[in-house]
């Protein structure tokens, strides 16, 4: 059976792909942004062509860290649409990694593994092999089971103990190389502590919805 990788992306990925903005070249080398001489907005590259170059380029990559390096790679042999698409992939890092707003932050950080299990959703297949005995003929079952998602669900937990330990501001290293708290380190950890409590007690009692000032936030839309 085949399954369309483009169909099945979440929306919010195929609009990112979709929104790829289409970049001219000029005499001189240099790239600038085409705008519609009507709407006076951004023309974007054809979803088409910018599903077909995705897929194709980017076949093996198997983080986001790979993505964006192959689209630096291609950006810097000229090439007009991955100029493009790493515009819009650094804009999203450079939002995962300010402190200004955790929501925005968090909002970027889920956006870029979705993007990354979009396309890396291709070869990380992981498989288990099952062994079972039928009780009542006594015949002996293989079954090879499909468990990507546990795979990567393990995984999780080390993804983010890495950002909290290089993006919460908790620890550093010092000049020889030992891990030591940071100044306001408790103070931060404190609010890291409060945060995943409110995470916590929106799953018991809100159904998955965070209250945030005047915002309410699905939470299950961030961990899809």
């Amino acid at each position: 059976m085949n399954i369309s990788i483009k169909d099945n992306a979440p929306a919010e990925v195929k609009f990112f792909f979709q929104t790829i903005p289409l970049y001219e070249i000029s005499p001189d080398g240099s790239m600038s942004m085409k705008i519609d001489p009507i709407t006076h907005f951004a023309n974007f590259i054809d979803a088409k062509t910018a599903w077909d170059n995705i897929l194709k380029d980017l076949s093996g990559c198997r983080t986001i860290a790979n993505i964006v390096d192959k689209v630096a790679t291609y950006a810097q042999n000229g090439s007009a649409f991955h100029s493009a698409l790493l515009f819009k992939l650094n804009r999203l890092i450079k939002d995962s990694n300010q402190k200004e707003d955790l929501v925005k932050a968090a909002d970027a950080e889920a956006m870029l593994t979705k993007i990354e299990t979009v396309v890396t959703c291709d070869i990380n297949n992981y498989v288990t092999a099952k062994i079972s005995k039928d009780p009542e003929t006594g015949f002996i079952k293989h079954e090879l089971v499909d468990n990507t998602v546990d795979v990567k669900a393990a995984t999780y937990p080390k993804v983010w103990s890495q950002a909290l330990f290089t993006n919460a501001g908790l620890f550093k290293y010092d000049k020889e190389g030992r891990v030591i708290a940071e100044e306001g380190s408790k103070k931060a950890l404190d609010t890291v502590i409060k945060n995943f409590n409110s995470v916590i007690t929106a799953f018991r009692n809100n159904k998955g919805m965070l209250k945030i000032a005047d915002r309410s936030i699905d939470l299950h839309e961030i961990s899809n």
